[in-house]
């Protein structure tokens, strides 16, 4: 709209999961799951290509900071080395670290870069603990739909894509400021996320367990609901066929 399109005729249609991949485990399938995978403490997770607009700087420097206060608290980035090269676009954020923020985030975090099938990546959101995205921008973002399926409690930067699926019972967002700015291809539009406040959200799920537990029933709920593939196609049938 902002580039000129009709907004009588723009019409917004989801994404969506598949509940019989992402859904949330029993407690034993998940203890079972977090041991096979050798991940303890609070699990912290990220999935995304490390692109610049992935906000994977911030995530790291909130996450140095959260370490501090919780030496148990751990972060695993899911990238994808086929496509995205994401190994080297996360080791660039790690190199503007300072000596002592990497040395507090290395030890405690862990990169899986190798393209894996729906169910294994559906393990990850299993066995995590939170999600956290701190985009800039986004188109849709994928990941914290299928998070959420799963049951996780999400912290997502406020303003995005991620507003139109995301309620308080399983959602905390970031507080952010819209930035302006230009590029060979004409203005470009970007979300800062408040680092202090990511912080903050990050520190408050490891502290109250009751928000993680109110998300795992309330997140799966909702995403069954409405953003199933089902529904999906529902939607754009209705808009493509609208007489039949």
């Amino acid at each position: 709209i902002r580039s000129g399109a009709n907004p009588d005729r723009t019409i917004v249609i989801p994404c969506g999961i598949d509940p019989n991949i992402y859904k949330p485990l029993t407690k034993l399938e998940r203890e079972a799951l977090r041991k096979q995978l050798g991940w303890d403490g609070f699990v912290f997770l990220n999935v995304g290509a490390g692109t610049p607009n992935k906000g994977m700087d911030l995530l790291l420097k909130a996450f140095a900071v959260v370490v501090k206060s919780y030496p148990q608290a751990r972060l695993v980035l899911k990238g994808e080395e086929s496509v995205y090269e994401s190994n080297s676009l996360i080791a660039q954020n790690i190199d503007e670290l300072t000596f002592d923020e990497a040395e507090k985030v290395l030890p405690r975090m862990a990169y899986i870069g190798e393209t894996l099938p729906f169910d294994k990546m559906a393990q990850l959101y299993q066995a995590a603990d939170a999600y956290v995205s701190l985009y800039l921008a986004e188109g849709f973002n994928m990941p914290a739909l299928e998070a959420i399926a799963c049951g996780l409690p999400v912290i997502c930067t406020k303003g995005g894509p991620t507003d139109d699926f995301t309620t308080p019972d399983f959602a905390w967002h970031v507080e952010s400021t819209l930035q302006a700015g230009t590029s060979k291809d004409g203005q470009i539009f970007r979300l800062m996320p408040d680092l202090e406040h990511s912080i903050a959200l990050m520190k408050n799920l490891i502290e109250q367990p009751q928000l993680c537990d109110r998300a795992a029933i309330a997140g799966p709920k909702f995403a069954v609901a409405g953003f199933t593939w089902k529904h999906v196609v529902d939607q754009l049938l209705e808009v493509l066929l609208p007489t039949i």
